[in-house]
């Protein structure tokens, strides 16, 4: 009878071992695009931010925020797969006046691909007032 199951181990090993491959590839995607999403959180944070202290200067806090994509090793604003959107929409924020930056962002996945998922689109929002 042990004659029988010869590499029986071997057979249950190749089945299972692309499932094991694909969800610990899962894993790793949902790990980077985590970290995608926090390091757009931060990257909105910190354009408020200087947009709160310097309302005058909106080219300031876009280039703000694409100082911290770039620095965090994502695509800058300029790869298209990121995009920021200034409230209000245009003019100088007056003091009390409540802005926000918005970001939003094309995730292309590296292992959800095999499985039809290409891109998840996230995004990240801060709201902040104006201090002067």
């Amino acid at each position: 009878m042990a004659r029988n199951e010869r590499g029986s181990e071997l057979v249950e090993l190749a089945l299972l071992l692309p499932l094991l491959a694909l969800l610990l590839g899962g894993a790793v995607d949902l790990g980077l695009g985590i970290r995608t999403a926090i390091v757009l959180q931060n990257a909105s944070r910190e354009g408020a931010r200087y947009w709160s202290l310097h309302p005058a200067d909106r080219a300031g806090a876009v280039s703000r925020v694409d100082s911290e994509l770039a620095f965090a090793g994502l695509a800058g604003l300029g790869s298209g797969t990121t995009t920021v959107t200034l409230f209000p929409a245009s003019g100088s924020p007056t003091a009390g006046t409540e802005l926000s930056v918005r970001l939003t962002h094309s995730y292309a996945t590296r292992f959800a691909s095999l499985v039809g998922v290409t891109t998840i689109p996230l995004r990240a929002e801060t709201h902040m007032d104006t201090l002067y």
